[in-house]
């Protein structure tokens, strides 16, 4: 029950924060606007939405300036990319969001990041990993003409 009690504060928040939008002044206030927006989409696992409002704080993030808001933004993104599975890009954001770490000297987020960004990579790598398993197994059933050999056959093979 208390995770509908948080979906409906998250919807409530979205919609008041929405109708603010048109109102906001500056590009500091859009950029906070459009990432509470994100993080609240975040919450109610809607990545999409999360991962576009994330963009839209980036983009009013750069336009003010503002490096702890792009920092906020880029780890938005980030987070919404890895519900997507979008893992290279979430790479690029992550890395982005720590050099924006590093420029405030945020050493909390510096370390939060490292730690999310090494995550992320060890998905890369393991999906790289995979895929070239599956590249080489396919060379192999079109070199040998079928299924690849087993250490077992290739070494019967070699007692004859």
């Amino acid at each position: 029950m208390l995770e509908d009690s948080n979906d409906d504060d998250n919807d409530m928040s979205i919609h008041r924060w929405e109708e603010k939008i048109p109102l906001a002044n500056s590009s500091l206030e859009k950029t906070w606007l459009f990432h509470e927006i994100g993080r609240c989409y975040l919450a109610l696992e809607a990545p999409v939405e999360a991962r576009d409002y994330g963009e839209k704080s980036q983009v009013a993030a750069e336009e003010a300036e503002d490096t702890e808001w792009q920092l906020n933004a880029s780890v938005l993104v980030a987070q919404a990319q890895v519900k997507l599975e979008e893992y290279e890009s979430a790479v690029t954001n992550f890395e982005n969001a720590l050099q924006n770490a590093k420029l405030l000297n945020n050493k909390d987020a510096e370390i939060a990041i490292i730690n999310a960004l090494g995550d992320t990579k060890r998905i890369v790598n393991k999906i790289n990993s995979d895929h070239d398993e599956k590249k080489t197994d396919k060379t192999l059933e079109e070199n040998t003409g079928g299924e690849p050999e087993t250490r077992e056959e290739t070494s019967s093979k070699d007692d004859v």
